[in-house]
């Protein structure tokens, strides 16, 4: 039975090119951050229009650990792919267009004795995996290099890289919050939409309501997808309201209600009833709360309190 706590292999498959080399660019974040690799040691380009010469993305790093749970080698390069790729094209991939000769970074890779990834986008067990390293090794051979059968390729890092055990429980509020922002809002959405109704309470339940910036409140954009796309769910509201956010704050409390006022107003004309009501009763909490504060603070001035 799956989990929904849980990020499966399904919502991966879900994800186009740029989506997943975002999902890269996290997992190798939050890879070098257990084991105390510098951030400057990865690079991941999200422009997937660009010429990527073999790779999509690197790690590289001097001293330190040969290799992590997850990453092979101290230099690895990857390569997404999230549409399917048979064994063939897995061999054509390596390869310069309409040549033999091996991409510039797959080559440097290659002839440094480090790894090559293909970031797939699909499930690839032993079975799936053999015929395609077979076809790697093949153009490699064709290519003209010595060491077709000893480079280290790996195309089944998705089915290795169990993402759980990166990303921990998403149902823990400390590990939740500090990763979902991290991934993209339509990865998010997505994953709500095949869970439907429980995935939308776990990221109601775990995300930030509102981001405070230096003049102003605003929607944090994974509560704002959870209202514009699943508002009609009473109890998904209800984990909202339960985790609006707090903020330290010094002085009246008046501004930071009338800031949350504000925000919330927003909302009144939103095209979802639910999330209507959920706004009108918002609205009238926080007045109130605006009111009572006002009632007190004149009651510190006159020394009543």
């Amino acid at each position: 039975m799956n989990r929904l706590n849980q990020i499966l292999f399904s919502d991966v498959q879900r994800l186009d090119d740029s989506s997943l080399t975002e999902l890269l660019l996290l997992l190798l974040r939050l890879e070098s951050e257990r084991h105390g690799l510098n951030r400057s040691s990865i690079a991941v380009s999200l422009n997937i229009t660009s010429s990527d010469d073999g790779e999509d993305g690197r790690v590289k790093w001097d001293g330190g650990p040969a290799n992590t749970e997850w990453i092979p080698d101290r230099f690895t390069i990857f390569q997404c792919k999230a549409t399917y790729m048979s064994p063939a094209k897995c061999g054509t991939e390596v390869c310069k267009k309409d040549s033999t000769d091996l991409k510039p970074s797959v080559k440097e890779v290659l002839d440094a004795n480090g790894s090559y990834v293909l970031f797939y986008g699909h499930e690839c067990n032993e079975k799936h995996s053999k015929p395609r390293i077979k076809e790697i090794r093949d153009a490699i051979r064709k290519a003209g290099e010595t060491y077709a059968d000893s480079a280290k390729i790996s195309d089944d890092w998705m089915t290795k890289h169990h993402l759980t055990h990166v990303l921990g429980d998403l149902n823990d509020k400390n590990i939740g919050a500090s990763l979902i922002a991290s991934f993209p809002i339509e990865f998010l959405r997505g994953w709500c939409e095949q869970n439907r109704p429980n995935a939308a309470h776990i990221l109601a339940r775990i995300t930030p309501v509102i981001v405070k910036t230096e003049s102003q409140m605003q929607w944090h954009p994974v509560a704002k997808m959870l209202l514009d796309n699943f508002g009609d769910d009473e109890e998904m509201l209800s984990e909202l309201s339960a985790n609006w956010g707090t903020f330290s704050w010094s002085g009246s409390l008046i501004p930071y209600y009338e800031q949350q006022l504000a925000l919330i107003q927003q909302l009144a004309n939103h095209p979802t009833p639910a999330v209507r009501q959920w706004q009108a009763q918002n609205v009238e909490w926080l007045t109130q709360r605006i009111d009572f504060e006002r009632k007190r603070e004149e009651e510190v001035r006159l020394g009543v309190r």
